[in-house]
């Protein structure tokens, strides 16, 4: 927020907003409903709450690491038998 309130008592824009790319979006959403700004600009923002968003992500990321491990655990054990 200092660099919106910098810019707003610099007097040299008539409006002042903030872009958010990923989480930031959802950042720059929050600042825009609260009105701390003037606009807001999303780049590639969650589109759901960030609790769900965060679910997903964690159940994705254990899925991928089984799927890794289960890999290791089938080539060392294919190694080992040879």
């Amino acid at each position: 927020m200092s660099g919106v309130e910098f810019l707003r008592a610099s007097k040299l824009f008539g409006k002042v907003g903030v872009l958010g790319h990923s989480e930031g979006g959802s950042i720059a959403f929050m600042l825009g409903a609260k009105g701390k700004v003037d606009f807001v600009i999303s780049m590639a923002g969650i589109g759901v709450k960030g609790d769900t968003a965060l679910t997903a992500q964690t159940n994705k990321d254990t899925r991928t690491n089984r799927a890794i491990n289960a890999f290791h655990y089938a080539s060392v054990s294919y190694e080992y038998s040879l």
